[in-house]
């Protein structure tokens, strides 16, 4: 895990993911990545980008540490 990833508030970011009805990979360019970008700086005191939330909620993924969301189909 790189140095920009270990000193994110994985707990933290976590809670706001889950606030949200997207999955990890619905979240680039939409309000709720923007909402979870902004919040955990807001409350950490910190600027992450959000890029490094993609990374974050990404290795989160990855090891099943994430709660499962349905999929949104296409219409």
């Amino acid at each position: 895990m790189s140095t920009a990833t270990q000193r994110i508030d994985l707990e933290l970011l976590k809670k706001l993911y889950d606030e949200q009805g997207l999955t990890v990979d619905m979240l680039p360019h939409s309000e709720q990545e923007r909402m979870i970008v902004e919040s955990y700086n807001a409350l950490k005191h910190d600027h992450i980008t959000k890029r490094e939330v993609y990374i974050a909620l990404m290795n989160l993924r990855k090891r099943s540490k994430l709660k499962r969301k349905p999929h949104a189909r296409g219409g």
